[in-house]
């Protein structure tokens, strides 16, 4: 999701002292990776063929996978095309798998009045909404017109002060970070780009064991995480109250102990969420 290579890497690198080898790595145009030259070719099917590179680079038969937001998206596009090399499955406030669920637009909504204000001063900067309009009819054109410096710098801005929306009031907002990477981040609203597949029967033929972390306060629909829940029969999924879309940054030492467990195979620190429908304190769209 979200490059945040200084920060991801000291908090997930804390499994290291369970004895696993921690890679963090960011994804093709964002962060430290490389920005493409066609706009069109940051796929999700694209993300995936990386992950595949990088488990063969990093010469091991299965690995482990740990995904936040997005992140949680490519792990199980992952999971659906190459399965068997996946030993375990961390899915953390996860991006929908389901193509109709459109609650990943639903950020903003999170904000109060005052705090949307100088977000929309962002979005209506008049070459953000010719970059932004362009970027939906003429991909080409919208690159041309305002490259990736101009546009991840904007990007940058806007990310910070939406900071609110991914954290339960009262929390302390996560870092201040850059490069994040405008164009990877925008492809998958436009109406040229090609939609994801629905994964969740390919998902249902894997047997691999799952945990899927959801909040209370995450902006995105609690069916994203019960789809994953649906789909993966061998998944446990665990809630927590009072954090928000970035719960590991929210309840860092909760999450922390939990992921260790799961990972270890020893009993996890809090109970499982058995239902399906939404806990009365869930905050978000159902």
């Amino acid at each position: 999701g979200v490059a945040d290579m200084a920060g991801d890497s000291r908090y997930f690198g804390q499994l290291t002292s369970e004895g696993f080898d921690v890679y963090v790595y960011d994804v093709v145009g964002s962060g430290h990776s490389s920005r493409l030259k066609d706009v069109r070719g940051y796929t999700v099917d694209r993300d995936v063929e990386d992950l595949e590179f990088i488990r063969q680079k990093i010469g091991t038969d299965k690995i482990i996978l740990i995904g936040h937001s997005y992140g949680g998206e490519i792990a199980a596009h992952y999971m659906s095309k190459y399965g068997s090399h996946v030993e375990k499955a961390v899915f953390i406030s996860p991006g929908p798998i389901n193509p109709k669920d459109t609650s990943s637009a639903n950020l903003i909504n999170r904000l109060t009045f005052t705090e949307k204000l100088p977000v929309y001063k962002e979005l209506f900067a008049p070459r953000a909404i010719m970059t932004y309009g362009l970027l939906q009819v003429n991909p080409d054109a919208a690159h041309r017109f305002a490259g990736d410096k101009e546009m991840d710098a904007r990007y940058d801005k806007l990310y910070a002060k939406v900071l609110p929306a991914l954290h339960a009031k009262g929390k302390p907002h996560g870092p201040k970070l850059s490069n994040l990477g405008f164009y990877v981040s925008q492809v998958s609203f436009t109406p040229w780009a090609k939609p994801q597949p629905d994964i969740r029967h390919a998902l249902s033929k894997s047997d691999t064991e799952s945990l899927i972390i959801k909040a209370s306060a995450d902006y995105l629909s609690w069916s994203s995480a019960i789809d994953y829940k649906k789909a993966l029969r061998n998944s446990t999924l665990i809630y927590f109250p009072d954090a928000g879309h970035n719960v590991y940054q929210d309840l860092p030492n909760e999450v922390m102990a939990v992921l260790k467990a799961f990972l270890t195979d020893r009993p996890l620190p809090v109970e499982a969420y058995k239902g399906i429908n939404p806990p009365a304190d869930y905050e978000g769209v159902h």
